[in-house]
């Protein structure tokens, strides 16, 4: 499935795990199979603090998956 360690936590919404992945630079433009990020996973969940730590950290919003280019 090509999932991360920053992925898994924000699927879970671990944000003590997420923000220390973020501490030694997990990368948050990785993509999942079908181009999902960790902001991309947090939201589906409805993670609002991960989402809050990855967006201070510089998630890219714009990112786009590739399912049908959303």
């Amino acid at each position: 499935v090509g999932l991360t360690a920053l992925h898994c936590a924000s699927i879970a919404g671990h944000t003590e795990v997420v923000a220390a992945l973020l501490w030694v630079r997990a990368d948050m433009a990785a993509k999942t199979n079908v181009g999902w990020t960790a902001l991309h996973c947090a939201s589906k969940k409805g993670h609002t603090e991960v989402v809050e730590a990855l967006l201070r950290a510089g998630a890219d919003v714009a990112t786009k998956t590739d399912v049908l280019g959303h």
